[in-house]
């Protein structure tokens, strides 16, 4: 026979005075019901024989859940912290990356601590930037004279900084761009000396013109008149009529509004349109959408026609 003898029992902090006639601390522990499990730890061992007075400390590990970007593992841990609890269990972190929750956050049973890897990259985009053709006034030029500065396309390099969490991109940062090459304007520069006396009206037969001009003369369609299709004034000229054959964008300082007018290899037309790039002696021949132009950009003696 063996008697029972008094033991004190401090579970997770909390002190129970038991008693017990076994002679293990394990089987005496298993006849007061504690269980143990993973992690645990108790002091001191279980094999120690159970004498009276005996003061047994209980540990229970907290279990958690650990995500990886590779995958999940199990821990069973009495750490005070998130941090230390990862430490414990060897859990391999990758170079880079942040803890939620936080490394300092205390551990809890049944904990989700998600072990996010952080990567970046540079990434390099590239756009094509389209030169357009302007015009501009050129003093020194002659009447009739222009002269023509070719431009040319441009490549808009950007390159970005780009952070990745478990390889989700989660951020960008434009780091630096350039143009390689630049792109330049195509410009044409005119004249705005003052015509010469006008020679004797050379006018073809049947033709009823009150006057001949030389001008500039280039040629417009809906499209590159700079507008969205969706745009509801797209197509549209500064009297209201669609852009066509026909109508042509003047300078109104020269060429009033709403004159009639015989083109040379074009035909016939109306001054029904403006333009910011029309100034001075230039005009703009317009074009239907879809209609591939016949015209060459060039001086050429237009006749007035009368009323």
């Amino acid at each position: 026979m063996r008697r029972a003898v008094p033991f004190a029992l401090i579970e997770n902090g909390q002190e129970l005075q038991l008693s017990s006639s076994r002679e293990t601390l394990a089987t005496a522990l298993r006849d007061v019901g504690v269980r143990l499990g993973p992690g645990d730890q108790v002091q001191p061992t279980l094999d120690t024989e159970l004498t009276a007075g005996l003061e047994v400390h209980v540990e229970h590990a907290a279990q958690v859940v650990v995500t990886l970007p590779e995958g999940k593992e199990i821990l069973y841990s009495l750490a005070e912290t998130v941090g230390e609890a990862l430490a414990e269990g060897g859990v391999q972190l990758p170079p880079d990356y942040r803890l939620d929750p936080p490394a300092e956050t205390p551990v809890a049973p049944g904990m989700a601590i998600h072990v996010i890897g952080i990567s970046e990259e540079q990434v390099q985009e590239m756009e094509r930037i389209e030169s357009h053709t302007v015009y501009q006034p050129d003093s020194s030029l002659a009447w009739g004279e222009s002269r023509v500065v070719s431009g040319q396309d441009g490549v808009l390099y950007r390159q970005y900084r780009v952070v990745y969490e478990n390889s989700q991109a989660v951020s960008q940062e434009l780091v630096d761009e350039w143009y390689d090459p630049e792109p330049m304007d195509t410009v044409i520069y005119y004249s705005m000396a003052d015509a010469p006396p006008p020679p004797p009206l050379d006018i073809p037969d049947g033709l009823q013109a009150v006057g001949v001009l030389r001008v500039y003369a280039t040629w417009y369609n809906a499209a590159s008149a700079g507008r969205s299709p969706s745009d509801p004034s797209y197509g549209i000229t500064a009297t209201g009529v669609p852009v066509a054959r026909g109508i042509v964008a003047v300078d109104p300082s020269v060429i009033p509004l709403g004159t009639r007018l015989y083109i040379p290899g074009y035909g016939y037309a109306v001054a029904a349109d403006t333009g910011g790039g029309i100034r001075g002696n230039m005009i703009d021949l317009g074009y239907p959408d879809g209609v591939v132009s016949d015209w060459l950009s060039q001086w050429v003696d237009i006749y007035i026609l009368g009323p």
